[in-house]
């Protein structure tokens, strides 16, 4: 069981300003899952509060986070980022909604970095070689070469 939790101060970038972040249980719940599995909910909430201690809240994920969706704010220190959004019955405050790993984000980001350098997503053995696989477009007949069907 997740324990109610106070809100935890962290600071902002490039101020010396802080601000008041509230963990959603579903945050604590993925850091249990993919940083400390054998902690429970008040250990998991006391060590995400040391981890808050040392980060700074910025706008840019980190760079191993290859999101599709950004979110409003990131709060990363080393390997582990919490995603942060404006908490709905507190403007003044911020909500840590999930948590994510560089673990978890490396499939996602090497998937990435193939579509960017142009390589094929997906690779099918035809043959002799290995070829990037194209289905033809519905009615198109797919001819290797077209003289040798005369």
């Amino acid at each position: 069981m997740i324990p109610a939790v106070t809100p935890i101060v962290a600071q902002m970038a490039g101020t010396d300003v802080g601000v008041a972040v509230v963990l959603a249980a579903h945050a604590v719940e993925r850091y249990i899952e993919r940083v400390q599995p054998c902690a429970d909910g008040q250990a998991a909430v006391s060590q995400i509060a040391r981890l808050f201690s040392l980060g700074i809240v910025e706008p840019r994920p980190a760079e191993w986070d290859a999101t599709q969706r950004p979110a409003l704010m990131y709060l990363t220190v080393g390997d582990v980022s919490f995603v942060l959004d404006v908490d709905a019955a507190d403007r003044e405050r911020l909500v840590a909604r999930t948590c994510v790993t560089s673990a978890l984000c490396r499939s996602t980001s090497r998937r990435l970095r193939r579509r960017l350098r142009g390589a094929p997503e997906r690779v099918r053995h035809q043959g002799r070689a290995w070829e990037r696989y194209r289905r033809p477009a519905p009615g198109q007949l797919n001819f290797q070469d077209d003289s040798e069907c005369f």
